[in-house]
């Protein structure tokens, strides 16, 4: 049995959270008297793990603890892992303006509190799909691109069904095009100090840049200090790219996936 479905299937029984976000229903931990202290999850162990696999021709190089590549040049392969337990799979394309970018993939989220032993099995299911993208056609950029609308309502239908339940859905702004602002708005947001900003609105937008070919995917909050209104627009949380001729289920799933974790 896969590891990932076996997880899942367990979780039911002990209350494990869902490792990489594929599983769509929660379940609380239960405590219990005699439970062990939390065994968390090593990143660096899994980059050396990964760092013993040759994926196709394409050799392993670790450039930072957190970090490793398959390849060189065009078609090669990244993995690397943020502060939060957020893995991102990309692959290296060049944009048409002659600019190497780094092509999003895939995106999971390691739930690191609790999992720590399972580093071999999560570094098998891993090297599993480095390698489904590495057998994908690398991926390219076009200045005739005229699906944007459409993937915007595509993200839009997605992030409604599986972002955060502290966030709920406005609708989606269209600014030209080929720029669309996909808007959820805080529920409640309780007590808060002194100090502290609120949340008006959480906005992905989906902008295409026609003149380099690619697609830029940011998110980032609308944010006022307590008793105003200000909207300030915060500095993006994340900023990724991706190439019109990626299936947008590939990159809705790579959004939805970080939006889930807000």
């Amino acid at each position: 049995m896969e590891f990932k479905k076996w997880f899942i299937k367990e979780s039911r029984v002990y209350g494990y959270k869902d490792i990489f976000g594929f599983e769509q229903e929660f379940f609380p931990v239960k405590r219990r008297d005699t439970e062990k202290p939390i065994n968390t999850f090593d990143t660096e162990n899994m980059i050396e793990s990964l760092a013993k696999a040759q994926i196709g021709q394409l050799l392993p190089e670790v450039k930072y603890v957190n970090e490793i590549h398959w390849g060189k040049g065009t078609g090669s392969i990244r993995v690397w892992t943020g502060t939060k337990g957020g893995l991102m799979i990309e692959r290296l394309g060049v944009d048409l303006l002659g600019h190497p970018r780094w092509i999003t993939k895939r995106r999971f989220q390691i739930n690191q509190s609790g999992i720590g032993g399972f580093e071999a099995t999560i570094t098998e299911e891993i090297l599993d799909e480095v390698q489904k993208v590495h057998e994908s056609a690398v991926d390219s950029p076009k200045n005739d691109f005229d699906g944007c609308e459409h993937l915007a309502l595509k993200l839009g239908s997605t992030l409604k069904r599986t972002m955060s339940e502290q966030l709920y859905y406005i609708g989606i702004r269209k600014l030209t095009n080929e720029n669309y602002i996909i808007r959820f708005q805080v529920r409640a947001m309780g007590v808060q100090a002194p100090q502290q900003k609120r949340i008006e609105e959480n906005h992905t937008q989906v902008y295409y840049d026609k003149k380099a070919g690619t697609i830029k995917i940011t998110n980032y909050n609308i944010e006022s200090p307590l008793s105003q209104h200000k909207w300030e627009v915060r500095p993006s949380q994340i900023e990724w790219y991706f190439f019109p001729t990626q299936n947008e289920e590939e990159i809705a799933q790579a959004v939805a996936n970080y939006s889930h974790w807000f």
